[in-house]
C-alpha cells in the first residue's frame, strides 16, 4: 500500500480502522473519489472517481473506477474508459450489473 496516504477506509462498529487503501494521487491529492456503492453479490466496495496513476497498485496505469475487497480492502479490479473523465456516480443493479455515471464521454 501506498505510503503517500489513503483515501478510503472502512472503520469498525467499535470505531477502529480496518483497513485504509489509495484510490487517488497520493503525491499531488488532484483527484478525489466522486462516488461509491457496495455490491449486495459479494460486499465488495465499487468506487468511482477522477482518473490517475497514483493509486494502490497503479504501475503507470490509469484507472476511474476500482472493485475493493470489502474484507481486506485490496484493489481486486481497476477500470479505465480510456478518457480523461471523473466517474461521478456508481450504482448496483439487482442483477449485478455496475452502472457508473460521469461528467462527459467524448
Amino acid at each position: 500500500k501506498s505510503d503517500a496516504g489513503f483515501s478510503l477506509m472502512r472503520i469498525s462498529a467499535a470505531g477502529a480502522v480496518d483497513w485504509a487503501v489509495n484510490v487517488m494521487d497520493g503525491t499531488t491529492r488532484s483527484v478525489r473519489q466522486e462516488g461509491m456503492a457496495i455490491d449486495p453479490a459479494d460486499g465488495n466496495v465499487l468506487v468511482g472517481g477522477d482518473r490517475n496513476t497514483g493509486w494502490d497498485g497503479a504501475a503507470g496505469r490509469q484507472a476511474n473506477q476500482w472493485r475493493i475487497d470489502a474484507a481486506t480492502g485490496d484493489i481486486l479490479r481497476h477500470y479505465d474508459l480510456d478518457q480523461n473523465v471523473s466517474v461521478l456516480a456508481v450504482a448496483v443493479t439487482a442483477d449485478g450489473k455496475i452502472v457508473f455515471g460521469t461528467d462527459h464521454v467524448p
